[in-house]
C-alpha cells in the first residue's frame, strides 16, 4: 500500500484490509504511523477515554496540531470530560442477573445493591421539592462504592474462564464500562467541576460536570510542538482564547473576510413563523419567499431549515411549484 499509494483514505484502507483478512481500524493506525498528516476526530487527542495512545502518550514536538471548528472544541471538550451514570442502570442489572448463580456472580449481586444503596443516600440529601441540584464537592461514598464495584467485576473477569457464562459477560460489560469511565473523569475532578443529581419519582442520575477544560485542552496541545486553531466564528477572541487554553504567549489573530463586503446582502422576512407549531401554516409563504428570491437572481443556492423533516418538506413543496429551478 505504500508503495502504490500516496493518500490513505478510508477506501484505500477497506480495500488493502479486505484483500488481506485485516481489521481496518487497526490496519488504519498501523498505516498512520507513515503519514505527514492525519485527519481525525477531536477525540483521538482531546479524549481521555480513546486518545491515540501510539501518537499521545508522550509528548513529541515533531507533531503540529491543525484544529478547525475550534468554536466546537469547548462543548466537545467538556462532554469528554463529563460522565453520568443513573440508579437504573444498577437496578436493571440486578434483576437481570437474578437467575444466575455462578461463582462470583454473587459477589458482583452484593456490589451492585451497595451502589443501589448508595444512590439512596444521594437522593436523601437533596432539599425535600427539589429535582435538581449542584455542588463543587464530588460525592465521595458513591465514588468508593463504585471503585469496589469495578474491582469485584475486574476480578470476575480475569477470574477462572469456566467460573464465567458468556450471558452474563454480555449483561454485566456495559455497566462496568460505564462505572469505570465514571471512575476516570471522577481522576480529573477539580476546581473545574461540579456535581450535578437530577431526581425523577423512580431514577437517581449522578453527572460529574466538566464546566472548564481549559487545562485540558491545554494539555492535550503541549503534546505537540504548536498548534494553530481556527475558525469563521471565534467571537470573542480572547473567550475563545482563554477556554481553549490559551496561555500568555499564545497569540491571537484575525483576519478579514475575503469576501467584499458589497457582495452581501442580508433579507429578513417579518412574515414567516418556521416555529415547529406553525412550520406547516408557513410553508406557502417559505416556498413564495424563496422563489422570489431565487427568480431574482440566477445562481447555486443553499437553504439551511430547522430539521431534516422540515427540509424535505419544503424541498418537496418547493419542486412542485418550480419544476424548472429544482435541479
Amino acid at each position: 500500500m505504500l508503495t502504490h499509494e500516496n493518500q490513505l483514505t478510508r477506501g484505500t484502507i477497506e480495500q488493502y484490509a479486505r484483500k488481506h483478512t485485516l481489521d481496518p481500524f487497526e490496519f488504519s493506525l498501523d498505516a498512520s504511523l507513515f503519514c505527514d498528516v492525519i485527519i481525525c476526530d477531536y477525540n483521538y487527542l482531546f479524549d481521555p477515554a480513546v486518545f491515540l495512545q501510539r501518537f499521545f502518550a508522550e509528548p513529541d514536538p515533531e507533531n503540529c496540531f491543525l484544529v478547525d471548528e475550534a468554536h466546537n472544541l469547548v462543548s466537545r471538550a467538556r462532554d469528554m470530560y463529563s460522565a453520568e451514570l443513573t440508579d437504573t442502570l444498577f437496578t436493571e442489572l440486578k434483576t437481570a442477573l437474578a437467575p444466575y448463580k455462578q461463582h462470583g456472580v454473587p459477589a458482583i449481586k452484593g456490589g451492585i445493591t451497595k451502589t443501589l444503596t448508595a444512590f439512596d443516600v444521594v437522593r436523601a440529601a437533596v432539599p425535600t421539592g427539589q429535582t435538581e441540584v449542584f455542588q463543587p464537592a464530588r460525592l465521595e461514598n458513591l465514588v468508593a462504592v463504585l471503585n469496589g464495584l469495578a474491582q469485584t467485576i475486574h476480578d470476575w473477569l480475569t477470574g477462572e474462564l469456566e467460573n464465567r457464562d458468556q450471558a452474563v459477560v454480555d449483561l454485566v460489560l456495559p455497566v462496568y464500562f460505564a462505572v469505570n469511565q465514571f471512575l476516570r473523569i471522577n481522576d480529573f475532578y477539580d476546581d473545574a467541576f461540579e456535581t450535578k443529581v437530577a431526581l425523577t419519582p423512580d431514577t437517581v442520575t449522578v453527572k460529574q460536570l466538566c464546566l472548564d477544560p481549559s487545562s485540558f485542552i491545554d494539555d492535550s496541545l503541549s503534546l505537540g510542538g504548536g498548534a494553530v486553531l481556527f475558525s469563521a466564528t471565534l467571537s470573542p477572541l480572547d473567550y475563545y482564547q482563554e477556554v481553549l487554553g490559551g496561555v500568555a504567549n499564545s497569540l491571537a489573530y484575525q483576519l478579514p473576510s475575503p469576501f467584499p463586503t458589497s457582495n452581501t446582502a442580508v433579507l429578513v422576512a417579518t412574515d414567516v413563523q418556521t416555529t415547529y407549531r406553525q412550520r406547516q401554516a408557513s410553508l406557502p409563504t417559505v416556498i413564495a419567499s424563496l422563489t422570489a428570491m431565487v427568480r431574482a437572481k440566477a445562481g447555486h443556492y443553499l437553504v439551511f431549515l430547522p430539521s431534516y423533516a422540515y427540509l424535505d418538506q419544503v424541498a418537496t413543496a418547493f419542486t412542485a411549484a418550480n419544476p424548472d429551478l429544482a435541479a
